[in-house]
Parts: C-alpha cells; sequence; structure tokens
C-alpha cells in the first residue's frame, strides 16, 4: 500500500519534458519530507480536467454521493481510501465512476514501506533510481456540502508489487503505480476507460527504482525540521545487496 510519500522538486525535468506542467508551476510546490495520508493533507495533483496546473485536492477519496459534512466525516472514518486497489477499481461502487473519467497524477519524489523482519518493522525510503519528481496514478472526485461548496479528493492506486517490493512489503506484497514518463499525457486522456483499463495495465512498463533503509520515525511529529529521514540507516543486522541490473534486493540475518 502506500499511506506515506515524500515530494520535493529538486529534480523535475521528467516532469517537465512531459509537457503536463512547467517550472513556474513548481515554484510553490509544499516540499515535505514526509506526507502522512492519515492526516488527509492537501497536495498537489494534475487532473485530467486542469492539465498544465497543479491544483492541491485531498488525500483521501470521497465519492459524490456525499453531500453533507457530517457524512464525509463519518465516510473518512468508516473507510480508508487513501489508496484503490487497480484489480477491482472498475467494479467499486466508491472509485468505479471516478476511474473512468476522473484521473489524476498524484506528485511525488518517493514514498516510505515497512519490511516485516520478526517482530520487528523496517522503514525504507523508495524512490526513481535518478531521484526525479514522478507521479502516481490516481483518481479524484468531489462532494459537496451543505453550502454548495465543493471539496475534492484523490486516492493513489496500487497494484502487486514487483520483485524489489515484493521483499520490501513483504506481508501484502502490495506497491502503488508509479507512471512511466511517457505514459503521464495517456493516463490523463480519454483513451482509457474501462473496456481497456486491464489491458493498459498489464502492458505498464513501471520505471526502475532504488530503495533503502532509513531510520524509525515518529508519523505524527513535524519532521519539517529532520532532515536526515530520508538517509540511509544501517540496521547492523540487515545487510542489503543491491543489484543495479535486476533491481532486486537480498537481506541477510
Amino acid at each position: 500500500m502506500c499511506f506515506y510519500y515524500s515530494i520535493n522538486t529538486k529534480k523535475p525535468d521528467d516532469i517537465i519534458k512531459s509537457g503536463l506542467i512547467s517550472r513556474d508551476k513548481l515554484v510553490d510546490f509544499p516540499k515535505k519530507l514526509v506526507v502522512n495520508g492519515f492526516e488527509h493533507p492537501f497536495m498537489p495533483v494534475i487532473t485530467n480536467n486542469c492539465i498544465g496546473e497543479a491544483e492541491h485536492f485531498q488525500w483521501g477519496f470521497i465519492p459524490n454521493s456525499i453531500n453533507k459534512k457530517n457524512k464525509a466525516e463519518s465516510f473518512t472514518d468508516r473507510y480508508n481510501t487513501l489508496n484503490a486497489k487497480s484489480e477491482t477499481v472498475i467494479n467499486s461502487r466508491t472509485f468505479g465512476d471516478a476511474i473512468d473519467n476522473q484521473r489524476c497524477l498524484v506528485l511525488a519524489s518517493g514514498f516510505f514501506e515497512w519490511q516485516h523482519v520478526g517482530k520487528q518493522k523496517i522503514p525504507y525510503y523508495i524512490s526513481l533510481s535518478n531521484e526525479s519528481l514522478f507521479a502516481f496514478a490516481g483518481i479524484w472526485d468531489s462532494w459537496s456540502d451543505e453550502q454548495g461548496q465543493q471539496h475534492f479528493t484523490y486516492s493513489i492506486l496500487t497494484t502487486q508489487a514487483n520483485e524489489l517490493m515484493s521483499q520490501i512489503h513483504n506481508t501484502k506484497k502490495r506497491m502503488p503505480i508509479i507512471l512511466p514518463f511517457d505514459q503521464l499525457g495517456l493516463w490523463l486522456s480519454s483513451k482509457i476507460n474501462k473496456n481497456n483499463f486491464n489491458h493498459y495495465l498489464k502492458d505498464l512498463q513501471y520505471p526502475e527504482l532504488k530503495a533503502h533503509t532509513i531510520k524509525p520515525f515518529v508519523t505524527s511529529l513535524d519532521h519539517e525540521m529532520d532532515h536526515e529521514i530520508l538517509e540511509p540507516f544501517d540496521y547492523g543486522t540487515l545487510t542489503e545487496c543491491r543489484s543495479n541490473n535486476e533491481n532486486q534486493l537480498s537481506f541477510e540475518f
């Protein structure tokens, strides 16, 4: 799954080359070491309705059937919609309409996952091999409150973990869908719909990732003051071996 990610604009060139966002639009982006989904923050996304602009939507999908603030709060308390499972999203009562024509790019520079080693949970930071700003595949929706004000929310699509992520997220073995740069425009286009969505995902080639262990952190703290969070951290009993060609991790205990 993906409940925590990080965002900075240090290496935006690949996103900019896609033509979906310009460099000047990145100036006011929030730079957050840890984006905690359970705090339901407002984060930058690019939607199919507003290509070229970065809009700030709230993380945690709320469907348009919601029409009161107390219902929205109740929905959020009852359901975790930070992620949407790509294999079942088409037939989902919650996400089904959005996948057809309300897709978005969720901008990020890395994400966090925990590996279970006995009773210990080892945190990892995962990013593209070149550490570029990238985009998760997302879907969005809007609901209106009693005063008619619209509220925009999003969810990140997940899929079965690849070899690298299977060893890190070794319990549920899931990972967020990270779109290749040449597919960003297609994800936002009307060429993808319910009829060809599964075929599209089957043929999708994910960018190369790298990962390293990081020190434990408390997700409720203010991490903006702790710039060491993303730095590699050695757990001693955990030996990390990388293969640049196969992009795999192996472990010795």
